[in-house]
């Protein structure tokens, strides 16, 4: 779990300030959106990252803060 941490955090940072789908998320990292246990990890830790003040929540997905 903790090796997508570093997944999500590259995937934004090269997104430029653009907003990515969640979909797009799973499919970066290489997860199947029909494993329920690795997205709910993937959920927790983008929610982790927004807590941080990392990524905000905006319409159709996320977008980078950093």
């Amino acid at each position: 779990v903790r090796g997508y941490e570093k997944k999500i955090i590259e995937l934004f940072k090269s997104s430029e300030g653009k907003t990515v789908r969640s979909d797009e998320i799973l499919e970066s990292i290489g997860v199947n959106p029909r494993e329920r246990e690795a997205v709910k990890a993937i959920n927790r830790q983008l929610e982790s990252l927004e807590r941080y003040g990392l990524l905000e929540v905006v319409p159709g997905g996320w977008r980078w803060k950093g």
